[in-house]
């Protein structure tokens, strides 16, 4: 009979090793750091970011599918994201919706390349950060 490999599950790294030999006190020092440094760093435990980027593009009846962080975050997960990852059904229609939806966030090109159907089919990423109020600095991935 062949013998099994036992499972090896993410916790079963080093890291995580390390990570529970900590006591309690020393872990939570350690997620102190980790919070501070993802505020200091642009990231917000305000949930209404992410719920005005949605409403607005819902309401320009944009079609797209949120995924990344942001979609586990919605879903419960603790995970620290600070930008909002979308799949775009790529159509002429769908596009002129959501230029006008990254219009109402005052949504700002930050890299290349442009905001393109040609890009899109192509798989490539268009990068926004938005400038209205209750989301500025949130970055659109699309």
């Amino acid at each position: 009979m062949m013998k099994q490999e036992p499972r090896r599950y993410f916790a079963d790294s080093d890291e995580w090793r390390e990570w529970y030999r900590l006591t309690p006190r020393e872990r939570w020092r350690e997620t102190s750091k980790l919070w501070a440094f993802y505020l200091q760093a642009g990231g917000s435990l305000d949930p209404e970011p992410i719920h005005k980027v949605l409403s607005t593009l819902r309401s320009h009846r944009v079609r797209c599918l949120l995924m990344g962080g942001q979609a586990c975050v919605l879903y419960g997960a603790a995970e620290f994201s600070r930008d909002t990852d979308l799949v775009l059904l790529a159509e002429s229609g769908n596009l002129r919706r959501l230029r006008t939806a990254l219009r109402a966030l005052q949504a700002e090109l930050i890299a290349v390349p442009n905001l393109d159907l040609r890009h899109l089919r192509r798989g490539q990423a268009v990068h926004f950060r938005c400038q209205a109020p209750g989301v500025a600095g949130l970055r659109i991935e699309i």
